[in-house]
């Protein structure tokens, strides 16, 4: 089984690293894993109630 990890960060390039891996995995007939892993920067705050919505 392959395993494939990335990293997305919401920007244009992380999309398109997703959206390559998927056609990757569509035209493989090993069975593939696809990890996405949410990478932001630190939140330097005291409050950070402000920065999550609901």
């Amino acid at each position: 089984m392959q395993v494939l990890l990335i990293a997305v960060d919401g920007s244009e390039y992380a999309d398109r690293a997703v959206d390559y891996a998927i056609g990757r995995v569509k035209t493989n007939n090993d069975p593939v894993r696809l990890h996405l892993l949410n990478v932001q920067m630190p939140i330097v705050t005291v409050n950070v109630k402000l920065l999550v919505s609901k």
